[in-house]
């Protein structure tokens, strides 16, 4: 999205798309403008919650932040003095993907970035608190990988529960 942050796009028929800006307009202090990527949105309560991926510049890793707004498309604003999910042991955090499970919990998954060090990624889960905004309890490695046909990595974790199967 070039410049952009967060773009937003809107689209009646998923064919003709408009541009409607900047979603996430400023980042916070900590954090390198140019590398954002991977945004999801959970509406929590009256908010808008946006969990995005985003630089560190001081060790030039990705890492996991959220910020709020009242309305979907923005301004989401992030008030956070550092990230959310900052795993430099393993390369990294990327690639948020939130989820509200059949009694109202809600969690967090996302990838560790160990292939940016040569190892192999992982994706993991944390619950969040009721607001969405801060963690709860401790991280927890769900999924790997150990075939040869699975190799470089895994991303993009996504999660959803059916019949009461979660997949």
């Amino acid at each position: 999205a070039g410049a952009v942050n967060v773009q937003v796009m809107v689209s009646v028929d998923l064919a003709l798309w408009r541009h409607l800006g900047e979603a996430l307009p400023a980042l916070p202090s900590w954090a390198q403008r140019g590398n954002t990527w991977a945004p999801a949105v959970a509406q929590i309560g009256d908010r808008f919650v946006l969990y995005y991926t985003v630089r560190e510049p001081a060790r030039q890793r990705q890492c996991i932040s959220v910020a709020t707004a009242l309305a979907p498309q923005g301004p989401f604003v992030d008030e956070r003095q550092s990230p959310l999910i900052y795993q430099l042991d393993h390369g990294g955090s990327i690639d948020p993907c939130p989820f509200v499970d059949d009694g109202g919990g809600l969690y967090l998954l996302w990838k560790s970035d160990d292939n940016a060090i040569g190892r192999a990624s992982s994706v993991w889960g944390q619950q969040l608190e009721a607001d969405g905004q801060s963690l709860a309890g401790s991280p927890v490695r769900l999924l790997g990988y150990d075939q040869a046909w699975e190799d470089p990595l895994i991303e993009g974790p996504s999660l959803v529960v059916a019949d009461g199967t979660y997949y």
